[in-house]
């Protein structure tokens, strides 16, 4: 099964908490699939349920489904900061479980879609894990072998972000090793053809969660008192440096889609957007001790002409447009 053979079904689908990208890539295939006639119920949190509303209101269904509790550490790995958690965030794999079998019941499911919430599964019904990582940037054979359990036990597919050369994600989207069918859906991105370009326009798009946005906020604040420019930046947090203008929520596509340049953090679903915004320069740099992110930047690095890719927050503050 591929996105666009799935018809006049009733569709189940939850994104993952882990910044807002696994949101922004599933409104390209929303669109798809609410084209061909299915129809769509998200199971989602607040904050996930803003986002879409902007793009299909009232179209879809929304159902509650509660964030995972991450922890995220500038000075650790994701799962060091987390290891303290790990019994909280077994405990939303359980409820996302119970949630989704609830929902599947009620709402008459044919088909679950979930992007990297490994509870998020029905054994009812179809269940696809949508993802950009079936292979892990870590050591650990330990993490590995759960993270491939906890895919290949409770669903029956796997569709992945990214083309059969893997240009994008690299080892990322290796599965060889997986015990269920996995096939390539492409680059998706809510961004079309790239847009006429407004020579004077730098963006930054503050992504991630905190205190990765609020480090590079910092260093967009600095770069922009340094050079005297102003720079659109588009995020949730407050804004308050002379040269920097917040973006609001409904103008930030249009804003974005008109950038020549554009600073950012490494996330896929930033990547995959690049891909068809094909702005002028970007600046792109890995959040600190994601790891998933550090792979990318050392695997794209000198492959892009139009792609910067620092090392630090502190080389902001030395880029010139």
């Amino acid at each position: 099964m591929l996105p666009e053979e799935i018809k006049e079904k009733r569709l189940l689908i939850a994104p993952l908490n882990w910044g807002m990208g696994h949101t922004f890539r599933l409104i390209p295939l929303l669109g798809i699939w609410k084209k061909q006639g299915n129809k769509i119920f998200m199971a989602v949190s607040e904050t996930q349920k803003e986002i879409l509303h902007r793009y299909f209101a009232d179209e879809i269904e929304y159902l509650k489904l509660e964030d995972y509790p991450f922890s995220f550490s500038a000075e650790k790995t994701i799962l060091k900061a987390n290891f303290s958690s790990l019994q909280k965030l077994f405990r939303n794999h359980k409820i996302d479980y119970k949630h989704c079998e609830e929902y599947v019941k009620k709402h008459q499911i044919d088909v679950v879609i979930s992007d990297h919430r490994y509870g998020f599964y029905s054994q009812k019904v179809t269940s696809i894990f949508l993802t950009h990582q079936t292979q892990l940037p870590i050591n650990n054979g330990f993490i590995q072998r759960i993270h491939l359990r906890l895919i290949c036990k409770h669903f029956q597919e796997v569709w992945l972000y990214d083309n059969e050369n893997r240009a994008l994600s690299g080892n990322l989207t290796k599965h060889d090793f997986l015990k269920i069918p996995a096939k390539f859906i492409g680059i998706h991105s809510r961004f079309s053809e790239p847009t006429e370009k407004d020579a004077e326009l730098i963006v930054a798009i503050i992504s991630g969660p905190k205190p990765y946005n609020q480090l590079l906020l910092k260093a967009v604040e600095k770069i922009s008192e340094i050079q005297k420019r102003r720079i659109y930046c588009v995020t949730n947090l407050e804004v308050e440096g002379k040269f920097l203008q917040k973006v609001k929520p409904q103008k930030q596509d249009e804003v974005i889609s008109r950038a020549t340049t554009i600073i950012s953090h490494m996330g896929y679903t930033t990547l995959m957007d690049l891909l068809f915004l094909k702005p002028k320069k970007c600046f792109l740099i890995p959040s600190p001790h994601q790891l998933e992110q550090e792979y990318l930047a050392e695997f794209h690095r000198g492959k892009n002409a139009s792609w910067e890719i620092l090392n630090s927050y502190e080389e902001i503050e030395t880029i010139e447009n």
